[in-house]
């Protein structure tokens, strides 16, 4: 284990095995970081994407919350939710 147990809930709600995978990614990736300094990467990181997903994802549930948009056939649902991220996906078709 490279993460300090008490540490975890800094990451949470990410498993245990899936932050380890993360500390060691940024450890290969900005080679030559310390363990402390990969730990703070990978948080700052972990930040970054829950703001961009929370920017994301705000106007959608605040309009879901009012109701939705009128006429419109969308709804707000575990599937719309998943089938958005993999669209927005900055990994899509690489």
């Amino acid at each position: 284990m490279t993460t300090p147990f008490d540490m975890y809930p800094l990451f949470a709600p990410l498993p245990g095995p899936f932050i380890e995978h993360l500390v060691h990614y940024m450890l290969q990736q900005h080679e030559p970081l310390s363990i402390p300094e990969a730990i703070d990467r990978a948080l700052l990181e972990l930040r970054e994407k829950r703001w961009v997903s929370y920017q994301f994802m705000n106007p959608f549930v605040r309009m879901c919350l009012k109701g939705g948009v009128k006429g419109s056939i969308e709804s707000f649902s575990t599937a719309w939710f998943l089938n958005n991220l993999s669209i927005n996906s900055p990994f899509r078709g690489s």
